[in-house]
């Protein structure tokens, strides 16, 4: 088969993923997204080698990896969307890559503080420091002390330090047992 019926035929089964998703049949969801990403990997692999077919290659590897993200596999999805990235992606589906890479991150590390008996956790705070190379930010109280949580932000700040810096916010995360760190759940503004 060619990529495009590959593709067409992995969208009709991912549609149906969804459709037993929004029903609450999670495990009848979770095959029909295996299956849509077997698919869909098959046509963008299809097209991985070809980086003069763009923006075919990258729209079909950011389908494949986001596919990849809804089946659960994880590692799956972010070789698929480094391979779209490593070729010359238009600015939109580039930055699309880089969103599926953020969330898969996002998802590993929630993942593993399940896996460690995480625990919910809604810290408030001015953002007062941040850590691009690690990806961490802390917030600090009204009283200018430093909320004791170092919170990690799964995929890269990306404008999060812009968007929030000194300002009051909500984090809501995951903190794995006995610890100190807070994974990054969702973060809002505070009031």
């Amino acid at each position: 088969m060619n990529a495009a019926v590959l593709h067409e035929e992995a969208m009709n089964v991912a549609e149906h993923a969804f459709l037993q998703r929004r029903r609450g049949l999670a495990q009848e969801a979770l095959e029909l997204f295996r299956q849509a990403f077997e698919l869909e990997r098959e046509a963008a692999l299809l097209m991985a080698g070809n980086l003069d077919a763009e923006p075919t290659r990258s729209v079909l590897l950011r389908s494949a990896a986001t596919l990849a993200m809804h089946a659960g596999s994880y590692r799956e999805a972010e070789k698929l969307a480094s391979l779209g990235l490593a070729g010359e992606p238009p600015a939109d589906i580039a930055e699309e890559l880089r969103d599926v890479m953020e969330e898969v991150q996002r998802r590993l590390m929630l993942a593993r503080a399940d896996q460690t008996g995480g625990e919910p956790v809604e810290v408030t705070g001015k953002l007062c420091f941040a850590d691009a190379a690690s990806s961490w930010i802390q917030l600090a109280d009204e009283a200018g002390n430093r909320v004791p949580y170092d919170i990690r932000v799964p995929g890269g700040l990306n404008g999060i330090v812009k968007k929030y810096w000194d300002e009051t916010i909500t984090v809501f995360g995951i903190s794995p047992v006995n610890s100190r760190v807070l994974i990054l759940q969702d973060i809002r503004r505070a009031g």
